[in-house]
């Protein structure tokens, strides 16, 4: 069994260097297209054909087998997704599937709103490159992210809002 997975990591190895990409990106591409091949016959068919990019088929892949939970849900995203993914771009691809995913589970896709929900988190750290800066980032449902990202613009551009300079303070 350990020799299979040296034999894998190798073949892994060589594909990676073959498309010039990272052994990371070549593995999840190997994982997406096995599961096209067994799952889902047309996206992995329109794949062949060049009709879908690398990308599409991943995103495809990973939400059947991330997101979907029922066989018939499966079979209707094998059916609209190829034809989709075709005309669309890759960001457009995966705001459809996410609708697609809320419309077609929309009891797994309130459970993982939940979990997703209880993820969030804020953080601070300092900038290296700068003495008196830092980074802040956050982890939120989106519609409170672009809010407060918006606040925060505005604030940041007011002239009315003064800039704290003193590093004591």
């Amino acid at each position: 069994h350990r020799e299979a997975r040296t034999d894998e990591s190798a073949a892994l190895l060589y594909a990676a260097q073959a498309m010039r990409t990272s052994e990371y990106r070549a593995s999840a591409l190997f994982s997406a297209s096995s599961h096209a091949r067994t799952a889902l016959p047309n996206v992995w068919q329109a794949f062949l054909s060049g009709k879908i990019t690398s990308t599409a088929l991943s995103r495809i892949s990973r939400t059947s087998r991330d997101r979907l939970c029922d066989k018939s849900s499966r079979a209707d995203l094998d059916a609209l997704a190829p034809e989709y993914a075709e005309h669309h771009r890759p960001r457009e691809l995966e705001r459809w599937l996410t609708r697609f995913t809320a419309v077609a589970e929309p009891e797994n896709a309130a459970d993982r709103c939940q979990r997703e929900l209880d993820q969030r988190t804020v953080s601070v750290r300092p900038a290296d490159d700068f003495e008196n800066m830092s980074w802040f980032s956050a982890l939120l449902p989106t519609p409170t992210a672009v809010a407060i990202k918006r606040r925060l613009d505005a604030v940041a551009r007011s002239p009315q809002q003064p800039v704290p300079h003193d590093p004591i303070t």
